[in-house]
C-alpha cells in the first residue's frame, strides 16, 4: 500500500477478493501484478536492483531454508526497506534476515500495457 498510495484497507480488500487471507498467506508475484494493474500501476520485472535509485517492490528469499520459508518482499524507497511497519537500511535487513535479492517490480515505463 505505500507503493501506491492507496489506503492500506483498500488493497487488502481487492487481495482478499484473488486470493484467502492475503495478509496471512501472503500472495503470489502474478497477484501482485494483477493488483497494482487493478489499481492503475502496472509493473515489470527486473532481476539487477539499485538499492539507492530503483523504487519498486523487492522480491527476496529469506533465510538458510530459502524454499521451505518461500519468497517475502518490502518496499525499496529512498534508498529503505520497508517491511511491513518497519524501515530498514537494506544492508542490514539482508544480513539479519540472512536475505538474497531475487529481482524488483517498478512501475512500467509505458503504462499503457
Amino acid at each position: 500500500a505505500c507503493f501506491t498510495g492507496w489506503k492500506y484497507e483498500d488493497i487488502l480488500a481487492m487481495a482478499g477478493r484473488l486470493v484467502a487471507f492475503p495478509h496471512k498467506n501472503g500472495m503470489f508475484t502474478t497477484q501482485i501484478l494483477k493488483i497494482a494493474k487493478i489499481f492503475g500501476i502496472p509493473l515489470s520485472r527486473k532481476k539487477r536492483v539499485d538499492l539507492e535509485a530503483d523504487t519498486g517492490i523487492v522480491e527476496l528469499w529469506c533465510g538458510a531454508n530459502r524454499i521451505a520459508n518461500g519468497p517475502h518482499v518490502v518496499v525499496l524507497k529512498h534508498g529503505l526497506f520497508i517491511d511491513a511497519e518497519s524501515i530498514w537500511l537494506p544492508e542490514d535487513f539482508l544480513r539479519h534476515y540472512q536475505a538474497e535479492i531475487r529481482g524488483i517490480l517498478v512501475p512500467r515505463k509505458d503504462p499503457k500495457s
